[in-house]
């Protein structure tokens, strides 16, 4: 039997090894907590919740322990979770963040923690918000990371590290075969998020018909030849033509296929002399073949199931959607932060006469300060920004400094200059001013669409 599996107690004493386990798997997949499972005949050693494993470099939280009695024997069931689970066990009463890096999201969601975790190597850039959120575990706000900033969250368990790469894997040119090292293969069609005919709706059934080009109210994807027409309405809170129509763009190639995956029963070449570079780890670009299912496929790996009592033996969930496709998942993701952010920002554009609409709203104080629009415009609004004490309590600015406005430029489908937003950035002032909010009064002509 395996006696691999190091034992430590609630304060990470060690205890000892973990006798007689003759079953155990672990199942890793991107972005989720590692899971373990082990089955073994009790001896002296008595397991209980709250304990800890050591495999293969990494920690695990034992959370459920269940002893059986059946045709197998007596015998003990053991589940486990990578041990960051243990900050599931730490609530923030409140917690918000406004225009922070990832790498400052993650410092500021593991500040004071109990367990002791840092933030490690942060490879994702690029800027977003938290809305206000009571009473939430420090692990559900670091698992909602990726979703926000994107990138794929590494645990480093035995020095207390939270990484957010932008890849966790590499190309080898691993390649998996009926001919070299693949068992078993199951091939996954999914239909449920699919269609070659979008309908984007935005607020009060805004469509993008003014400026996709053709006049309709729907979009049609360049594999509707392939797949036939399949419509697909997706509904937004968006209020401007050109943001609607730019999201609606991305969210097409998202849908324009339906989702298609392979679970495959793989020997582990890795394991073997001559053979290191095959390796079959998350995030690794493999590629699949298969001439009687007609398969030949690159992508990455997204899930893996390692079997300790036979190291050579691994099951990878490989998913099929093309790898430009996961870069075009974040950014629709900043899209629509954009828009969550702005939708309680902004009162529409105020009509002040025949030619001139009036944009406005307000936001937290940072050294540079985004806004959008509720539309886009052919002629650069005239932008002032004003600094607004909304915390009687707060104190004063100790020295002055000065607010820049700038107008935000874009290019709409015909490639003519457009402006969509406005950005304030503070001169001279300090990097934080709780209590303080930066207004912003732009005047705009000649909406596009209109």
């Amino acid at each position: 039997m395996f006696d691999g599996f190091k034992l430590y107690s609630q304060k990470m004493v060690f205890i000892g090894f973990l006798k007689d386990v003759f079953q155990a798997s672990v199942e890793h997949e991107v972005n989720k907590l590692s899971q373990m499972e082990i089955e073994f005949v009790p001896g002296e050693i008595a397991v209980s919740p709250g304990m800890f494993l050591e495999w293969n470099g990494q920690y695990y939280l034992v959370q459920t322990v269940t002893d059986f009695k059946d045709a197998k024997g007596n015998y003990t069931r053991i589940g486990a979770e990578i041990a960051a689970t243990e900050l599931g066990g730490d609530i923030l009463p409140s917690f918000e963040l406004h225009s922070r890096t990832a790498e400052e999201a993650i410092t500021e969601m593991l500040g004071g923690n109990r367990f002791s975790w840092t933030a490690g190597n942060v490879e994702v850039g690029g800027t977003a918000s938290i809305e206000k959120r009571e009473y939430v575990s420090r692990l559900e706000l670091l698992m909602s990371v990726p979703e926000i900033w994107g990138g794929i969250l590494i645990w480093d368990t035995k020095n207390k590290k939270v990484n957010l790469l932008n890849s966790s894997g590499k190309d080898n040119g691993v390649r998996l075969s009926y001919t070299k090292n693949l068992r078993e293969i199951e091939r996954t069609i999914d239909r449920r998020e699919f269609g070659t005919r979008l309908y984007a709706l935005g607020r009060d059934n805004l469509t993008t018909a003014g400026v996709n080009g053709t006049g309709l109210d729907y979009i049609e994807a360049d594999t509707a030849d392939i797949y036939g027409i399949h419509d697909y309405a997706w509904k937004t809170d968006i209020a401007g033509e050109n943001q609607l129509y730019e999201a609606a763009l991305v969210k097409l190639e998202l849908i324009k296929q339906p989702k298609c995956s392979y679970t495959v029963k793989a020997v582990d070449l890795s394991a073997l002399n001559g053979y290191e570079d095959y390796s079959l780890v998350l995030g690794d670009i493999v590629y699949v073949t298969d001439d009687d299912l007609g398969i030949e496929v690159k992508s990455s790996v997204v899930k893996v199931t390692e079997y300790p009592l036979t190291p050579e033996e691994k099951e990878l969930v490989i998913d099929s959607v093309p790898l430009n496709y996961r870069q075009v998942e974040p950014r629709l993701a900043k899209l629509m932060q954009m828009v969550e952010e702005s939708k309680d920002v902004w009162d529409r554009a105020r009509l002040i006469d025949a030619d001139t609409l009036a944009e406005y709203g307000m936001r937290d104080y940072s050294e540079t300060v985004e806004f959008t629009f509720s539309n886009s415009y052919y002629q650069q609004p005239v932008i002032f920004a004003a600094l607004q004490k909304v915390n009687a309590e707060a104190n004063d600015p100790t020295s002055a400094f000065m607010l820049q406005t700038e107008a935000i430029a874009g290019l709409d489908q015909y490639n003519n200059l457009i402006y969509t937003g406005a950005r304030v950035k503070v001169i001279g002032g300090p990097a934080l001013l709780p209590g303080y909010k930066i207004n912003v009064l732009a005047f705009c002509t000649d909406p596009v669409g209109e």
